[in-house]
């Protein structure tokens, strides 16, 4: 058989729709947190504000909504075309994480806090007691269990050993540092809930100190299930904690110099082994700064989530 020939335009051509689409949805992602956290420290002003969507000034809460849907949209276009990685070449160009991110639903997290954002939004001006809004189940009550779900898939061993030979599982980490984003971004949405929630449930208090009733109303079950959520979320990341902080003792343990980037049984070339060898030198110190970062990244959200306390 005749070796097959790599296509390298029709990678590059590829490359480039993958870092476009990607980008797309990492500037949605960052203008979802930003508008969020205004909309939360601005959750008593009425003033609008203008935030790049349509001709027209909006309120924080309609930003947020068309924001949600413009990435809801995106993500839906993009779930057709990138939703299997593309097989790039050792010498590049370098994939993106849009495959993973789309095939395994982290979109549905911030899509789903989204809603949550909106769903509370709308009962400041509603009687807690008889609001539907309040008997309404959460968006976000399923988030932990998506993140958690994630976390059983990606946990694993840093080395792979086929017929004998080893090799390095280079996705651990790179899936771990890609749900540790992930959750990163919930727990940003998570505290624009809590700044939401937070005057509801002054305003309740007062109002329940008014009635001098011997027996006080039962509490919205709004209040109860944030603190739920809280519960849920702080019990993932210390799950995440303790799986990426259980990498590095291996990253230490290891020479990666000795180890094979792939499963493959031989290198293509010279040229190609000595780019493995190169690529394997900085795996090594970068793997071993990514899982501390990440480990620190994870123990911070844990503190936050901590301290969203009603």
């Amino acid at each position: 058989w005749e070796k097959e020939t790599y296509d390298t335009k029709a990678a590059s051509d590829f490359s480039f729709q993958e870092e476009k689409a990607w980008l797309r949805i990492r500037s949605l992602t960052l203008r979802i947190l930003a508008c969020a956290v205004s909309l939360g420290q601005q959750v008593s002003n009425s003033k609008a504000l203008r935030n790049g969507v349509g001709s027209e000034k909006k309120a924080l809460n309609e930003i947020l909504e068309s924001l949600g849907k413009e990435l809801s949209e995106h993500i839906q276009e993009y779930e057709k075309k990138f939703n299997v990685a593309y097989k790039y070449s050792l010498r590049g160009p370098s994939p993106t994480r849009i495959a993973k991110y789309l095939s395994d639903g982290h979109h549905q997290v911030i899509c789903s806090m989204i809603e949550t954002i909106l769903h509370l939004f709308k009962m400041q001006s509603e009687d807690l007691e008889g609001s539907e809004n309040e008997k309404q189940e959460s968006p976000s009550q399923k988030v932990p269990e998506i993140l958690a779900g994630l976390l059983v898939k990606y946990k694993g061993s840093l080395l792979l050993e086929t017929d004998g030979k080893k090799s390095i599982n280079a996705a651990v980490i790179e899936n771990l540092s890609l749900l540790a984003e992930t959750m990163s971004h919930s727990a940003i949405l998570t505290g624009v809930c809590h700044r939401i929630l937070k005057p509801l449930k002054t305003s309740w208090n007062k109002r329940c100190r008014k009635m001098k009733a011997e027996t006080p109303p039962p509490q919205p079950a709004v209040f109860s299930n944030f603190t739920k959520l809280i519960a849920s979320f702080d019990a993932c990341a210390k799950d995440m904690h303790v799986a990426t902080r259980d990498l590095d003792p291996v990253l230490l343990s290891i020479d990666l110099s000795s180890l094979s980037l792939d499963e493959s049984e031989e290198s293509d070339s010279l040229q190609d082994a000595m780019i493995q060898t190169d690529v394997l030198k900085n795996i090594e110190s970068s793997y071993q700064t990514t899982s501390r970062e990440v480990c620190e990244l994870i123990h911070n959200k844990l503190q936050y989530f901590n301290s969203l306390k009603l």
